[in-house]
């Protein structure tokens, strides 16, 4: 089952204060959102009866992308497109795409887990590819000096 997500009227985002990072930030998330209300897109789970669920994300611009929903918190979420892998903002427009899907058809959203192994206390904790050298890197946004 998948839903055919059309765009809609949403109002744009503004920035009171470029020279904020906080409010750049903030704004950057808010044009990701903004981005998947006004494009369309095809969001299709690809597993069901998992404790998380991936979509496959289409939109009329461009190649479709995976899109990893781990909990509801939103805080490890993924997405395989250029734009989540590089931003360091946690989030892109097949991101939101994928949630606002889940908004309008609950039918979507994750079933509990099926005899899910519970983790061990060996297993090492995952870092996104780039890790180690993303901490040092300035995002995109933010280029200049300092």
């Amino acid at each position: 089952m998948s839903i055919r997500l059309q765009p809609v009227r949403h109002s744009e985002p503004r920035c009171a204060d470029f020279a904020d990072e906080a409010l750049v930030v903030e704004y950057e998330r808010a044009m990701r959102t903004h981005r998947a209300y006004v494009e369309s897109f095809v969001v299709e789970p690809l597993a069901r009866g998992r404790r998380d669920v991936a979509y496959r994300v289409a939109s009329a611009a461009g190649a479709p992308y995976i899109v990893d929903i781990v909990d509801d918190s939103g805080a490890h979420d993924g997405c395989t497109c250029a734009d989540f892998l590089a931003n360091q903002l946690g989030t892109c427009k097949h991101l939101e795409a994928v949630r606002r899907a889940l908004l309008q058809a609950p039918s979507l959203r994750r079933l509990p887990a099926v005899n899910a192994p519970p983790l061990s206390s060996s297993t090492r904790k995952a870092q996104p590819l780039g890790c180690a050298s993303s901490a040092r890197r300035r995002p995109p946004w933010r280029l200049g000096s300092g």
